[in-house]
C-alpha cells in the first residue's frame, strides 16, 4: 500500500527548495533530483515539484520471508504489527528455514529449529509438541482444532510456522499453557512460477513434491496456485517383518485461488487433501535404563493387522475488506474432516512379571523378563471441526498516544466420534523374535467403547496495543469462551459440561533508550483447556486452568537482520488428569520454570543462523487422592532439563564455489523421564525410566547447477545416535538411524 508521509513531504520539499536557491545555481540549473519546468536563473527561480509519494512495503505476516528471520506475526495477537512491539515470545520459522532443515515434516522443521520436545504421538501418526514443559498444540492459519490433530501435516503447503510460546488462550481459545504452534500455509503469488522436486534416502524412501503458481486472469487479479506430494516409503522399522516394498504412502495435494473483485476487497480461497497409508507403530520396548532392548528396527506388530489410514479434508476461506487506510475488516471460515481407522497388533506390556499389573488393571509397564505382550486394536475415530471467525482491527490517536485495537468474535462447533474394540485376550511373543504373526483375529476383539462429544464455543476477543511513541508499548485484553460441551459414552452414559471462561493476557514492551536496539518485555497470562478424562466418580475433571508470568530482553544486532530474545517464565497447571487405574483419573497441579535463549537471523549477507536453548525446571508439585500415587517432584515425562538446537546455512555468491550452499544442524536433549515413579499396590514403588541423552547433526549441501536446476545432497542423524521418543509406559519409539539423501529440483 502506497503511504504519503506528510511531514517527510514537506522536509524533502524544503530540502529542493533550499538546493534550489543555494550557491549551486551557479550553474545553471538547480541540482535538486526533482524535475522543473523551467531552467532557474539568477533572478527569477520559479521550481514546480512533483508530488512526492513515498511507498513503504511492509512484510504479509501470513507471506513469504526473505531469510531467517521475520519481522511480523499475527499469531500473537491477530494485529499486524511489528514483532518487537509485543509483549510475547514468538519465534517465527520461515520457508528457507524449512528448506534448509530438509524437512517433511512440520515436526522436522519445529524440533530442528527450536527447543521443542515431543510429547505422545500415538503410534507416530500424530503431531504432538511440548513447550516449557507442557503440552502444545497446533493451529491451521490460526484456527486451533479442540481436540488437536489426527495427522502429521505436510511441510510441501508450509510458509512459515509460528512458534508462541506460553498461554494462548487470549488468542486462540481455550489450550494448555506451553504454547501454540500456528502452521501458516502457502497462498497465490503474483506472476508465473512452478517446481518440482524429487528425493530419496537410503531408508527407500522416495518422494515427488511440485508448486505451481499461475496468474488466470488480470480481472480482479486472479492467480491460482496449486501444491502437493506424493510419497512412498520402506520403513526402516519393518524391514525384519515386511518383505513388500513402500508399506507406507502419502498423497497430499493442496490447490488455492485468490481475487480482487475492488481495491478494497480481498477473497483467498485454500484447501487441502492427505491420505497416509501407515503401519501403525508403538515402538519397541525399553529397559529400566531406557534403552531399546532390541534393535530399533524391531517390530512386534504383524502385516496382517498393520493397515492404518489417516485422512483430511480441510477448505479455508480467508475475506478481507479495508474499510479505510486505517481500519481493517476480516472474516476466515474453515472446514476440517479428519478420520483415521484400521487395525493395529501393538505391544502393551513387557514381561510375564507384568500380570500382576495387568490383572489388577494398572497401566504401569513393568520392565522384565524377555517377553512382550500384544494387544489386538480396531479403531474408528473422526473429528469435524466448523469455524468462522470475524476481526474488526485498525489504529487511532489520542494525542501522543496510539492505538492498535482488536474486535473478534468466532464460532465452532467440533465433534470427535470413536470406536474402538480391544482384544480380550493377550498375545506373548519373545522379544528376540519380532514380526512373528499373531494367532489373534477380529473374533477376538471385544465390545466396542463408542464415545461421541460434542463441543460448541462462541468466543469474544478484545485486545489494545497502547504506544506512547517508540519506547513504550502496553499490550491489554482476552478472551470470553461460552463452551457447551456433550459426550455420549457406552461407558459413562451422557455427561453435559457447560462453562464460560475469561483468559487475559496484559503485557508491556519498553525501549528505555532511543536510537538503542534494546527493549525489554513483561507479560501475564491464563489458559484453560476442559478436561474429558473421567474421575472415579464418573464425572469429567474439572477443566485445566494455568497461569504464566514471563519476561524477558530482545537485542537486535547489524542493523536488525540479526536478533537475541532472552526469556524466563514461571507456569503452573492445576487440574492436570493424571492415570489412577485403567479407567479413571484424578487431577494434579504441575508446574515449570526456566529459561530461553533465541538467535536468529543473517550474521552475514550469505551466513543465516537460528540458535535456540531451553532450560526447564517442571514438576508434578501435587496430586488429588486416589489410585496410584505418583511420585512428586520428579521432572514431568518427556520433558528434558536442557535442549539445544542450531541450524544454518552459507552461501557462496562468487568463485568457483559460486552457487553452493552448505548447511549444519545441531539438536541436542538432555535426560529426560520416559515414564514417572509410582508407588503401586502390592507391586510397591516402580522406579522411574529415564532416557539417555542424545546429539543429532544433520550436513547438507545444494548447488545450483543452471538458473533452474539444483542439485541437493546431505547425511541426517551423522553420529547414529539411538535417539528414543516417548510413548506409553516401557515402550518407545525411536528416531532413524544414520541416513543419507539426495534431491534434484527443477524452476521454470
Amino acid at each position: 500500500m502506497e503511504r504519503v508521509f506528510s511531514r517527510g513531504i514537506m522536509m524533502f520539499c524544503g530540502t529542493l527548495l533550499g538546493a534550489a536557491q543555494a550557491p549551486a545555481q551557479e550553474t545553471g540549473q538547480a541540482e535538486t533530483g526533482a524535475q522543473t519546468s523551467q531552467s532557474a536563473t539568477p533572478s527569477d527561480t520559479a521550481v514546480e515539484l512533483n508530488r512526492i509519494v513515498v511507498s513503504e512495503t511492509l512484510e504479509d505476516p501470513t507471506g513469504p520471508v526473505d531469510g531467517y528471520r521475520a519481522q511480523r506475526s499475527s499469531s500473537g495477537t491477530k494485529l499486524d504489527i511489528p514483532i518487537e512491539e509485543l509483549p510475547l515470545s514468538i519465534q517465527v520459522l520461515p520457508r528457507d528455514i524449512i528448506e534448509d532443515s530438509n524437512a517433511d515434516r512440520v515436526e522436522d522443521t519445529v524440533l530442528a529449529a527450536t527447543g521443542a520436545a515431543v510429547g505422545n504421538t500415538f503410534g507416530a501418526i500424530n503431531e504432538s509438541f511440548i513447550l516449557r514443559g507442557f503440552a502444545a498444540d497446533v493451529a491451521d492459519n490460526g484456527a486451533l482444532s479442540t481436540f488437536g490433530p489426527v495427522r502429521r501435516r505436510d511441510s510441501a503447503n508450509v510458509e512459515r510456522i509460528e512458534v508462541l510460546s506460553g498461554p494462548a488462550g487470549a488468542l486462540f481459545g481455550f489450550g494448555p499453557p506451553g504454547g501454540v504452534i500456528n502452521v501458516v500455509t502457502k497462498k497465490p503469488q503474483e506472476g508465473f512460477f512452478a517446481e518440482g522436486r524429487t528425493s530419496a534416502s537410503s531408508r527407500v524412501r522416495l518422494r515427488q513434491e511440485f508448486d505451481i503458481n499461475t496468474p488466470v486472469s488480470e480481472t480482479w487479479n486472479t492467480n491460482a496456485r496449486i501444491v502437493g506430494s506424493l510419497e512412498g516409503t520402506d520403513s526402516f522399522r519393518f524391514r525384519q517383518a515386511f518383505d513388500q516394498s513402500f508399506p507406507e504412502s502419502r498423497q497430499f495435494v493442496a490447490p488455492s485461488i485468490s481475487f480482487e473483485p475492488t481495491d478494497d476487497l480481498s477473497v483467498v480461497f485454500k484447501a487441502q487433501y492427505m491420505r497416509d497409508d501407515v503401519v501403525f507403530d508403538r515402538g519397541v520396548p525399553i529397559d529400566a535404563g531406557g534403552d531399546a532392548v532390541t534393535g530399533i528396527d524391531a517390530f512386534f506388530g504383524d502385516e496382517e493387522f498393520s493397515d492404518f489410514r489417516v485422512r483430511a479434508i480441510i477448505g479455508d476461506l480467508e475475506v478481507g475488506y479495508e474499510i479505510n487506510e486505517d481500519w481493517g475488516l476480516s472474516f476466515r471460515g474453515s472446514i476440517d474432516d479428519n478420520k483415521r481407522d484400521g487395525f493395529s497388533l501393538e505391544p502393551e506390556i513387557l514381561s510375564p512379571i507384568s500380570f500382576p499389573g495387568a490383572l489388577l488393571g494398572l497401566p504401569i509397564d513393568v520392565v522384565a523378563g524377555e517377553t512382550v505382550l500384544r494387544q489386538l486394536e480396531d479403531r474408528d475415530q473422526g473429528i469435524r471441526r466448523f469455524f468462522g471467525r470475524t476481526d474488526l482491527n485498525g489504529t487511532f490517536r489520542i494525542g501522543p498516544v496510539s492505538h492498535d485495537l482488536l474486535l473478534s468474535v468466532d464460532a465452532q462447533r467440533t465433534r470427535s466420534d470413536s470406536k474402538i474394540a480391544q482384544s480380550g485376550v493377550i498375545d506373548a511373543v519373545s522379544i528376540f523374535e519380532p514380526g512373528t504373526p499373531t494367532p489373534l483375529d477380529a473374533s477376538d476383539l471385544g465390545p466396542p467403547l463408542i464415545t461421541d462429544t460434542v463441543v460448541e464455543t462462541v468466543s469474544f476477543t478484545f485486545f489494545d496495543k497502547i504506544s506512547w511513541g517508540e519506547r513504550l508499548h502496553i499490550l491489554g485484553g482476552g478472551r470470553v469462551d461460552i463452551l457447551d460441551q456433550t459426550t455420549e459414552s457406552s461407558s459413562a452414559g451422557v455427561i453435559d459440561i457447560s462453562t464460560t471462561e475469561f483468559s487475559p493476557r496484559v503485557g508491556l514492551v519498553v525501549r528505555p533508550i532511543d536510537n538503542l536496539p534494546v527493549s525489554a518485555f513483561f507479560s501475564y497470562g491464563q489458559s484453560f483447556e476442559p478436561n474429558t478424562e473421567f474421575s472415579i466418580t464418573g464425572a469429567p475433571i474439572e477443566p485445566q486452568i494455568g497461569r504464566t508470568f514471563e519476561g524477558g530482553v530482545r537485542v537486535d544486532f547489524l542493523d536488525g537482520d540479526l536478533g537475541l530474545t532472552v526469556t524466563a517464565f514461571d507456569i503452573a497447571l492445576e487440574n492436570v488428569p493424571v492415570t489412577t487405574d485403567a479407567t479413571f483419573f484424578v487431577g494434579s497441579e504441575q508446574e515449570s520454570r526456566g529459561v530461553e535463549v533465541a538467535l536468529q537471523g543473517a550474521v552475514t549477507p550469505n551466513f543465516n543462523i537460528v540458535a535456540n536453548y531451553t532450560y526447564v525446571d517442571s514438576e508434578l508439585s501435587s496430586v488429588d487422592p486416589g489410585g496410584l500415587e505418583p511420585a512428586l517432584g520428579e521432572p514431568l515425562a518427556g520433558v528434558p532439563e536442557h535442549a539445544f538446537s542450531v541450524l544454518g546455512s552459507y552461501s557462496f555468491d562468487q568463485g568457483t564455489l559460486d552457487g553452493l550452499t552448505l548447511t549444519a544442524g545441531l539438536r541436542y536433549r538432555g535426560g529426560r523421564l520416559a515414564t514417572n515413579s509410582f508407588d503401586v499396590p502390592i507391586l510397591g514403588i516402580l522406579d522411574a525410566i529415564e532416557f539417555d541423552s542424545f546429539v543429532d547433526i544433520d550436513i547438507g549441501a545444494s548447488y545450483v547447477l543452471t538458473e533452474d536446476v539444483e542439485l541437493e545432497v546431505g547425511i541426517s542423524n551423522l553420529l547414529d545416535q539411538e535417539i528414543l521418543r516417548g510413548n506409553t509406559g516401557n515402550i518407545a519409539i525411536p528416531e532413524p538411524g544414520i541416513e543419507g539423501f539426495a534431491a534434484l529440483t527443477v524452476r521454470f
